[in-house]
């Protein structure tokens, strides 16, 4: 694209990354909105949050209205908008239309935050989507309660809490893209390079789950499967392929797998294993 990156790090503080290209279109600011506030309250010493904040904000013309933290907060009416990294541990509201914007790690908290009177959140970084959306949620001259509204994706509840899954993959880059996505489900993840670095852990090992890739070097993941079966292993598999050929899944089914799920993952498909293989009875995953 003829551009330039370029960045300013220092150890201990931080990274700054520039990048710069011409585009072929620009993106246009919103218009104003006359039901929108003039100036929202901030609360952040993070100087990144805030330029980030003031861009999305100063695309509907809404300023930024800086304070040093919530006790200078005089007015009860106002939207304010708090970094849990500035403001600490759950605490009380200042405003009936308080965000607290918190990282997705922080999910946890949620539920101190609302039980402490604020309204709802953002996840950090801002997505000018949620930002209006929020906003839209907690201003109404109509209502004196803010509306709700949808969750964020990124803090959605984890659809395999704390379920111990084996990731047989060769490929160190397809095995760290699905460990983290299988992270993010709550999955506490071992990963075995090949077939038979997965028959040595099976061995001493219990998994709720198995992730098969079926183009393993030497012993393959259709092989791996029967050898486990063998060894009377029956937790549930499900195979990694690109492939999509019946041939293929017939294979897989009678060398033993339960499901299939292809590659590159879709985050929907897989929670929907997940989901399906980490609460079948046990008695099925023996049939």
């Amino acid at each position: 694209m003829n551009g330039t990156l370029t960045l300013e790090s220092e150890i201990g503080v931080g990274t700054t990354f520039i990048v710069e290209f011409r585009a072929p279109f620009g993106i246009g600011g919103r218009t104003a909105c006359p039901h929108y506030p003039h100036a929202l309250t901030f609360v952040s010493d993070n100087d990144i949050l805030n330029v980030s904040a003031e861009t999305h904000l100063g695309a509907c013309h809404i300023k930024l209205r800086p304070t040093p933290s919530l006790v200078e907060m005089l007015d009860p009416a106002a939207i304010v908008l708090a970094d849990r990294a500035t403001v600490g541990a759950p605490c009380p509201a200042p405003s009936k239309r308080s965000l607290i914007l918190l990282a997705p790690e922080q999910r946890d908290e949620l539920d101190a935050w609302r039980d402490h009177g604020w309204a709802g959140y953002l996840i950090k970084p801002l997505r000018r989507a949620s930002l209006f959306e929020r906003i839209d949620a907690l201003y109404d001259h109509n209502q004196d309660a803010p509306a709700t509204s949808r969750d964020d994706e990124r803090i959605v509840i984890e659809s395999a809490p704390d379920k111990v899954v084996l990731l047989v993959e060769d490929n160190p880059v397809n095995a760290l893209l699905a460990q983290i996505l299988l992270q993010r489900e709550g999955c506490r993840v071992e990963r075995a390079a090949s077939g038979e670095d997965a028959l040595e852990i099976a061995k001493t090992r219990s998994f709720d789950l198995i992730f098969m890739d079926l183009g393993l070097p030497g012993l393959d993941g259709i092989g791996t499967t029967r050898a486990l079966r063998a060894q009377g292993i029956k937790t549930p598999i499900v195979a990694l392929t690109a492939n999509a050929y019946e041939e293929d899944r017939r294979a897989c089914l009678h060398a033993g797998m339960n499901d299939f799920l292809s590659k590159p993952i879709d985050v929907t498909a897989l929670k929907a294993r997940l989901l399906t293989w980490t609460t079948v009875p046990a008695t099925v995953r023996a049939g």
